[in-house]
C-alpha cells in the first residue's frame, strides 16, 4: 500500500509508529486539539480501515528494516529468563521491557479485544448510557 493520500492521515501513521499512542499521534498532526477532543478522534482514525493497513505496512518495513522477527525476540526473552533462574545480577526489568515492546511492535502481544460483528458508535454510547445489551439484529 502506497503513502495514504490525506497527508494529516499519513502523518499520524508516522508519528503513531513512533511510540503507538494515537492521542500523542493526532495531537501532533492536530497540534490546536486538546486531550478531550483528540483521544475520541485518535481513536476514529484507528478505526479506519486504511490507517490499519498503513499501520500494518510500517510495522513490517521496520521489522524488515532491523532485522528482528519474533523468534528473534523469544530467543532473548529465553536468554533473559535462564540468566535470571540462575540468580545473576542483570538488570532484567529494562531487558524485558524492551522485549515487551519490540514484541508488541511484531503484534505477538494483544492489549485489545478482538470482537468479530459490527456496532455503531452511538449503538455503544446508548448502551453504556442505559446499561443494556446491544441488540444483535
Amino acid at each position: 500500500m502506497p503513502k495514504l493520500d490525506n497527508e494529516r492521515h499519513e502523518a499520524f501513521c508516522n508519528e503513531y509508529i513512533k511510540h503507538f499512542n494515537a492521542v500523542k499521534a493526532y495531537q501532533a498532526c492536530y497540534p490546536d486539539s486538546k486531550y478531550n477532543s483528540a483521544r475520541p478522534s485518535a481513536v476514529k482514525l484507528l478505526t479506519n480501515d486504511n490507517i490499519q493497513q498503513r499501520l500494518q505496512e510500517l510495522k513490517e518495513e521496520r521489522a524488515e528494516r532491523v532485522n528482528i522477527t519474533q523468534d528473534d525476540v523469544l530467543k532473548s526473552i529465553l536468554e533473559i529468563r535462564d540468566r535470571c533462574m540462575e540468580k545473576y545480577k542483570l538488570r532484567e526489568n529494562g531487558a524485558l521491557k524492551a522485549n515487551e515492546l519490540l514484541g508488541k511492535h511484531l503484534g505477538m502481544f494483544k492489549d485489545k479485544v478482538e470482537v468479530d460483528g459490527k456496532i455503531t458508535w452511538e449503538m455503544f454510547i446508548d448502551q453504556l448510557r442505559n446499561d443494556e445489551p446491544l441488540d444483535e439484529n
